[in-house]
């Protein structure tokens, strides 16, 4: 299923409607009840409803989205991330966003530029911020 994404400006500065900001264009979609094991390169938005277990890498200016029934044990290597289901491993944005929202379920490190976390996440992580200068 693809979900469809409405277009608009797309900035770093803030990680409200992530999602929202995100480009209209090609979307990969790993469906509830598929379970893919391995790594994939992806040049677009991905939604992942179902398993995975392995890499996934996001080129461009994709948004990788776990969905609620979303579950990944692995790396997530994207641009900006938005996180709403299971995620075990990694997940890798060192220019970009990650949300963490309020049903997310995590055991993470996380490289990010920008980060949220909302109140009721589960989350057990290490957050490495890259690209933020202190002053």
């Amino acid at each position: 299923m693809t979900i469809p994404v409405p277009a608009g400006p797309r900035t770093r500065g803030s990680l409200e409607g992530l999602l929202a900001r995100a480009r209209l264009g090609p979307c990969a979609v790993f469906p509830a009840g598929l379970r893919f094991e391995g790594s994939a390169q992806l040049p677009c938005n991905v939604i992942v409803e179902g398993n995975v277990d392995g890499t996934l890498d996001v080129a461009g200016e994709g948004i990788l989205h776990v969905a609620n029934s979303g579950a990944v044990v692995g790396t997530l290597n994207c641009p900006d991330a938005r996180i709403d289901g299971t995620v075990d491993g990694e997940i890798n944005c060192p220019e970009g966003a990650v949300e963490i929202s309020a049903t997310a379920r995590c055991r993470v490190k996380v490289h990010y530029r920008e980060l949220s976390v909302a109140r009721g996440a589960e989350v057990e992580a290490d957050f490495i911020a890259t690209g933020v200068q202190h002053g």
